[in-house]
């Protein structure tokens, strides 16, 4: 009693099934997966229409919201495919103030949010920060629901301003059964499944016991 506890923490285990979540769902909205998905139980075969609008990741330029280790993972994926980069971060990345994010947006072909759920974070995405997305744009969130103003989204999407979304986070866990988010075009809902795989207790296993060994040899603590 009255004595100091040492807390650590998971940082990483989840960021490598997170950027999995962002590279797939980029690639599915590219390559046409949502409308296969679709018209597969309805034997429709739409192979003109997936011709014409299906497109490759290559040379896209990024922007990152968030600085730790899922965009940072994230980054080295996208790499692969020749993408360029900006960060955005409260204390670390390329750009810092609400001012330069808004003169980032209307660059980037892909924005992938991983931010907390803060003061300065809720609502960052409001209508006007939407409208200033490219029109040619994904957005990708897995960071959390509370970013996003999500009637301002849908509406972005329904009037083709924006190209396609992935959340992986949403205000409300499930949405409401009449929520737009169920039935709105060129948006894939992961359903909060981003940091799960198959490897999460074996990781979170490792990183306890190298915990461990390091407290026995009286070695700082990692996270």
């Amino acid at each position: 009693l009255g004595g100091r506890v040492l807390c650590t923490n998971l940082r990483g285990a989840f960021s490598e099934p997170m950027a999995q979540t962002v590279l797939g769902g980029i690639l599915a909205l590219n390559r046409g997966f949502e409308q296969a998905v679709l018209c597969q139980p309805r034997r429709e075969w739409v192979k003109p229409r997936l011709h014409a609008s299906v497109r490759i990741l290559w040379g896209v330029h990024v922007l990152l919201l968030g600085a730790g280790s899922v965009n940072a993972r994230v980054r080295e994926l996208l790499s692969q495919f020749a993408c360029t980069f900006t960060v955005f971060g409260r204390t670390s990345g390329d750009i810092h103030t609400p001012a330069e994010l808004d003169e980032a947006l209307p660059k980037a072909g892909v924005v992938c949010a991983a931010l907390p759920d803060t003061k300065d974070t809720r609502g960052l995405f409001d209508t006007a920060r939407i409208a200033r997305l490219n029109p040619d744009a994904l957005f990708v969130n897995v960071g959390r629901g509370s970013l996003v103003d999500e009637n301002a989204l849908v509406a972005a999407l329904e009037a083709g301003r924006l190209r396609g979304a992935v959340l992986d986070v949403t205000v409300q866990e499930p949405p409401a059964p009449a929520s737009p988010l169920w039935t709105c075009p060129r948006l894939i809902l992961t359903q909060h499944s981003s940091a799960a795989s198959d490897r999460v207790g074996l990781v979170t296993v490792e990183i306890f016991a190298r915990n461990l060994a390091r407290y026995r040899e009286g070695k700082p603590l990692l996270n």
